[in-house]
């Protein structure tokens, strides 16, 4: 595995072919995704708020294909992909405090800050961090 992310009974793999699969606890068999990644997976970040209906079995990715994508385990497919970084993508987190909010690192050294209620395709935000690139990140507790 490439990436991999845990939540209470659940667990999903990223694969260096930019496939996904999950295994859920109490079950034999791990199901594969419909649709994956076109490069190696890098990052896959569950949505922290699975009580707000509907977000429960979402989750993001990242890829070498610079691409993220949004999941969900249930249909086990994308629902969105962004596709408008321009290099490969490390690592993609969802905001411990803002359900629509989340944020991504890449090759080129820039942080980048999505926001879905305002803009689907584009950053709401971007900071040019270094001229190296970035591979991971973490949020404050607070966001």
């Amino acid at each position: 595995p490439t990436a991999i992310a845990v939540k209470a009974s659940n667990v999903v793999i990223g694969l260096l072919d930019g496939s996904m699969a999950s295994k859920s606890r109490g079950k034999n068999e791990v199901e594969k995704f419909r649709m994956g990644h076109d490069g190696p997976v890098t990052a896959i970040s569950w949505h922290p708020q699975p009580e707000i209906v509907g977000m429960e079995g979402m989750f993001l990715s990242s890829s070498m294909d610079w691409t993220i994508k949004l999941m969900d385990q249930t249909c086990r497919g994308a629902l969105w992909t962004i596709d408008t970084v321009k290099h490969f993508i490390y690592d993609v987190k969802w905001s411990p405090v803002h359900p629509a909010v989340f944020a991504s690192v890449d090759a080129l050294g820039d942080f980048n800050v999505w926001n879905f209620a305002q803009h689907q395709s584009n950053a709401c935000g971007k900071l040019h961090v270094s001229g190296v690139p970035l591979n991971r990140f973490q949020w404050s507790a607070d966001g």
